[in-house]
């Protein structure tokens, strides 16, 4: 956590981190989603090689092949974000 007379910005595992905090606690939310997050793929086929790293593309694979590559659930994620903003619109949600 890093502290100054203007507020706190915390790193970490957002999710763990808010159901900590209390209701109506927060002014901003600014988030990034999971990386890889949009990913599709077709069955039996390779990742676009235009959009992710041929290094990285064993591992993309890998999360298919787990079932893991849609393991963000957004819509906890937005509840939560709900519960605890003061203002109940202030989001910031980046995805480029």
């Amino acid at each position: 956590m890093f502290k100054t007379n203007l507020g706190k910005l915390i790193n970490g595992d957002a999710l763990e981190f808010i159901k900590t905090l209390e209701n109506d606690s927060v002014d901003l939310i600014l988030t990034d989603p999971p990386y890889l997050y949009n990913l599709s793929k077709r069955e039996n086929e390779q990742i676009n090689e235009n959009r992710i790293s041929k290094s990285i593309n064993k591992y993309i694979n890998a999360l298919y092949d787990n079932n893991l590559h849609n393991s963000f659930d957004i819509n906890t994620y937005l509840d939560e974000f709900y519960r605890i903003s003061k203002n109940k619109f202030m989001l910031i949600w980046m995805n480029r």
